[in-house]
């Protein structure tokens, strides 16, 4: 039971009951759709006068709302237009201001439509408001957030079995363990703390494999990063060698990097994900925005920051804003082992991972507003041939995927085959030149002509990694003994 205004709404399995909060008299009932979506964990809002909850037993799981009138009826009532998108739950918690609503999955909707609206990444025990501030107790943690909903700092409670959180004034309570065994613990805001970098690790003649690259045109450099090392490494062409290591809160699952504003973006296996400005003077990461699962892919389509999750029919990719806010969301889709964009034609290229047959895609993605539009898949429907990388031509005329097959970069329709298959491709001036892996422990550097007619080759020592057409020529990055190795090729070799 709750109270809204001058009403209690109570809910069971079979019935809503609506009763006047000065006499208990019933001044409405429902017995099918709001007891279906108020079951359980319900939260008032005076604001608008709406009750939320979660529906049980029923599939798929959802919130709902009912809106009680002036006079005690039920105005208005309905679930979320997601319907089981995303990850069930068992109690909601109402925003101070009625406008929007989360549940203890972690998911937050807003209090008017229940359209997705964000994530706190990942599910919590219980959420109390300091003002406008959601603080969040977990298992093992206790998170501020600002007012746009973003962790600002954390401590950890002593309490090993945590129950419920309460506030009073500025101080928050935590309190857990149950029967004869009781305890409390108190904080303050000045308690909490901001996520710290760890150690910083020097990457000359380490052995390490990057998990994911990035060309800096304005620095002329190569931005990489080893998640064993908890770091981005930077490898200036120039100076033909590394820049000062940038040391990370945790293991990234993915990274972008949006190479007009120097921003690398990292997404994180809890949903988190957070931006960090490459060419400040020490780098520290920011909290950017959530996903509502562990993230399937991560690119930069523009300024818009991309990505993949397992919410919704299939998989949902999403776009967000700079500034950290939710742009688009569109279900039905498919996580991709990459999501690459070439901003001439606006589109971002991907495959149909985990779907028989897989597939060659692209969707359209406005570079003005980081809406996703339109999507279109190859004509073949065929999983022959797909294999990363894929590459598309800086003019977007042409898509090349690791099997060697050239597609249009607009229809999907295979043009030709290269002879042999690919780890890599750049465009140094108009030219496609890959990289591929003989037989023994070196590189094959192809260059191509108009035709994708082989032009000539030459070796590189070391096992290959990738090619970048640079500022000062073409970079050839291999293995020797384990070590990143940076080979340049000026324009005139």
């Amino acid at each position: 039971m709750v109270s809204v205004n001058d009403f209690f709404v109570v809910s069971s399995s079979t019935v809503t009951n609506v009763l006047r909060a000065t006499n208990f008299t019933l001044t409405a009932s429902n017995t099918s759709y709001t007891s279906t979506y108020l079951r359980t964990g319900l939260s008032a809002a005076a604001a608008n006068s709406r009750v939320y909850g979660r529906s049980t037993g029923v599939s798929p799981s959802d919130i709902g709302f009912l809106e009680v009138g002036p006079s005690g009826t039920i105005a208005a009532s309905g679930d979320s237009p997601h319907h089981g998108s995303y990850p069930s739950a068992t109690q909601t918690f109402v925003f101070p201001d009625g406008s929007r609503v989360a549940d203890n999955a972690g998911i937050i909707y807003s209090g008017q439509s229940l359209q997705y609206l964000g994530s706190f990444a990942g599910a919590f025990v219980d959420l109390q408001f300091l003002g406008d501030l959601p603080i969040i107790l977990r298992a093992s943690e206790l998170t501020a957030y600002s007012n746009t909903l973003l962790p600002s700092g954390s401590v950890t409670p002593s309490i090993t079995d945590v129950r419920a959180l309460a506030i009073h004034g500025t101080t928050i309570f935590v309190f857990g363990g149950g029967g004869f065994s009781y305890a409390v613990e108190k904080f303050e805001l000045s308690d909490f703390s901001a996520l710290q970098p760890n150690t910083p690790v020097d990457p000359e003649g380490l052995a390490y494999t990057p998990d994911a690259y990035a060309y800096d045109a304005d620095d002329n450099a190569i931005v990489m990063l080893s998640r064993l090392n908890t770091s981005i490494f930077k490898w200036s062409v120039d100076a033909q060698a590394y820049l000062a290591p940038i040391p990370l809160v945790g293991v990234p699952e993915y990274m972008a990097v949006d190479l007009e504003s120097n921003l690398a973006y990292l997404a994180y296996a809890d949903g988190e994900i957070n931006k960090l400005e490459l060419d400040a003077t020490e780098p520290v990461e920011q909290p950017f925005s959530a996903l509502a699962y562990r993230p399937l892919g991560l690119s930069m389509a523009g300024s818009f920051v991309f990505a993949c999750d397992e919410a919704g029919a299939w998989e949902s990719h999403y776009t967000f804003a700079p500034d950290g806010s939710l742009v688009s969301a569109v279900e039905w889709n498919h996580p991709s082992r990459e999501f690459i964009w070439n901003g001439e034609n606006e589109r971002m290229y991907f495959f149909r991972d985990g779907t028989s047959p897989n597939d060659l895609l692209w969707e359209i993605i406005d570079p003005t507003t980081g809406v996703i539009g339109d999507q279109l898949d190859s004509p073949y429907h065929s999983s022959t041939g797909i294999q990363v990388p894929i590459r598309v031509a800086p003019d977007g005329q042409v898509v090349v995927l690791g099997s060697g097959r050239v597609y249009g970069g607009i229809s999907l329709v295979q043009l030709l085959a290269l002879p042999n298959a690919i780890l890599d491709a750049t465009w140094l001036e108009g030219q496609m030149i890959t990289i591929k892996a003989p037989a023994t422990s070196s590189t094959t550097v192809q260059l191509w002509k108009p035709d994708f007619t082989l032009a000539q080759q030459f070796s590189v020592d070391g096992t290959p990694l990738r090619i970048f057409s640079t500022a000062t020529g073409l970079l050839i990055l291999t293995l020797q003994d384990g070590v990143p190795s940076f080979s340049l090729f000026d324009q005139e070799s």
